[in-house]
């Protein structure tokens, strides 16, 4: 299915986040799927930890970076049940898996000004206002 056809189904279009930030989370992740931490020659995509049907949100928190083959095998299932599978498949401890899975989620987001935190931009942010 071409790109433009694919984005244009309801839920697929990319414009629920800035470029920007699905960069930065893609950085924070080492730019590798966090499941099965394939290369990302097979194309990145980002993945709700918490699915968005179960109450979870665009916080960078809940989002991973992901490829689009764990992305389609997971769906919106649980993260456990998803994370047992992969690890079979993959043959990676499952709490290996998990341990990254929440490392990541802890990690900060890169800043876009140099030698600033996220936390030390946005309170210069709130001090000019």
């Amino acid at each position: 299915m071409a790109s433009s056809a694919w984005n244009s189904r309801k839920g697929r279009s990319s414009s629920w986040i800035r470029v920007e930030r699905r960069q930065a989370i893609y950085a924070r992740d080492g730019g590798r799927c966090v499941y099965c931490r394939c290369d990302p020659w097979r194309g990145l995509t980002l993945d709700h930890v918490k699915p968005r049907n179960k109450g979870g949100s665009n916080e960078s928190r809940n989002l991973v970076t992901c490829c689009y083959g764990c992305n389609s095998k997971r769906q919106h299932g649980s993260l456990r049940g998803f994370v047992l599978r992969i690890a079979e498949e993959t043959e990676q401890d499952w709490r290996d898996i998990m341990a990254r899975v929440s490392a990541t989620r802890r990690r900060k987001l890169c800043s876009s000004t140099p030698g600033k935190s996220q936390t030390q931009s946005s309170r210069a942010a709130d001090v000019s206002s």
